[in-house]
């Protein structure tokens, strides 16, 4: 791997441009470069973009494993929702939850296509919310 031969300095260059907080003069002034030019020769280097690829594909192995942790508490809080379970002062906010709360599992591959709940139609003529819930905690309890 070439990434191994980047510098401390190097790296640190790298980590700021992703970070995207500080212009490419304050990052060559933070670490001791004359000019910012110093910054776009680092990552012009093809090592420069095998460490970036390396960081971008943990940022987002790690979002995805969080909203993977987070997808069984989101789809109780759809159920909650459609239910009718919601007060007063969450009725204004309902939709940007409920769009959040998608989002959230769409990103963490649940979805219809792949989560089926069992459907106790036939024996009962409807599901229970409590049916619902029991049957996410089912497969939160399946994953682990």
């Amino acid at each position: 791997m070439k990434m191994l031969s980047l510098s401390d300095k190097e790296r640190i260059v790298i980590q700021e441009v992703l970070k995207g907080e500080l212009t490419k003069q304050q990052i060559a002034d933070k670490v001791g470069y004359k000019n910012r030019s110093s910054v776009y020769k680092v990552l012009e280097k093809e090592e420069a973009q095998e460490y970036m690829q390396t960081l971008a594909d943990r940022a987002v192995g790690e979002a995805v494993s969080i909203l993977k942790a987070n997808a069984n508490e989101a789809a109780r809080n759809l159920v909650k929702i459609a239910s009718g379970n919601i007060d007063d002062t969450n009725k204004q906010t309902v939709y940007a939850l409920l769009q959040a709360i998608n989002s959230v599992l769409e990103k963490s591959g649940l979805s219809s296509k792949n989560i089926t709940l069992k459907d106790d139609r036939e024996k009962e003529n409807k599901v229970s919310n409590e049916d619902i819930l029991s049957a996410i905690d089912d497969l939160e309890e399946e994953s682990k």
